[in-house]
């Protein structure tokens, strides 16, 4: 969900691959044509699933970023126009939630959000309406225009758990501000360990 007041500072946003390649030359590697101009540049990770993927028109300036979690579809998409500009986006900008059980009783969880033309404040996390969390966000290791923040808990006795994420940020291109909420639902099961709950 996105909450967001308007002040419009629109400006020329332009994104080419050198500005993806000089920032983050040792996370990415560059997908060409045939005729041996970029077509997109993709985040390395550590494997064939997470990533994101830029996309650049003939002009050479960004016309669409993609966050993959398979091989084929993408879960979160922007789509600009030749300033730079936002025109579409799909998906939330959270993109992705990692969760791990340490032992039986708490649990580990990051969570990753796109920051192109993003300045982010701090993160709040609430659990299960008591347990409250505020968190800064950090570079990703691995991945370009990815900020993270990442926090455990204990799950002792706890069978269903419900996680309440909310952060605000700037449009650096339009002066936008805008708060993401975003909900997650776990059940704790013994022989399936932490499961996200989709009903």
């Amino acid at each position: 969900m996105l909450l967001g007041s308007c002040v419009s500072k629109n400006k020329n946003c332009n994104v080419t691959p050198d500005d993806i390649l000089n920032k983050y030359s040792n996370k990415v590697y560059i997908i060409y044509k045939k005729d041996g101009t970029i077509m997109a540049i993709s985040d390395s990770g550590i494997n064939k699933f997470n990533r994101g993927v830029y996309y650049f028109s003939d002009k050479g300036v960004l016309k669409s970023y993609k966050y993959f979690k398979d091989t084929i579809a993408y879960s979160y998409n922007e789509e600009y126009d030749e300033a730079g500009q936002l025109t579409r986006h799909e998906g939330a900008v959270l993109v992705d939630r990692t969760i791990n059980e340490i032992n039986i009783d708490s649990a580990f969880i990051t969570a990753s959000f796109f920051s192109l033309h993003k300045t982010y404040r701090n993160l709040s996390v609430l659990i299960n309406d008591s347990l409250k969390l505020e968190l800064p966000l950090k570079d990703d290791s691995l991945f370009s225009n990815i900020k993270t923040a990442s926090f455990g808990f204990n799950t002792h006795n706890l069978r269903q758990i419900k996680i309440l994420f909310s952060i605000p940020y700037v449009n650096a291109c339009t002066g936008k501000d805008t708060i993401i909420v975003d909900t997650t639902n776990l059940v704790k099961n013994p022989r399936l360990n932490l499961v996200e709950n989709l009903r």
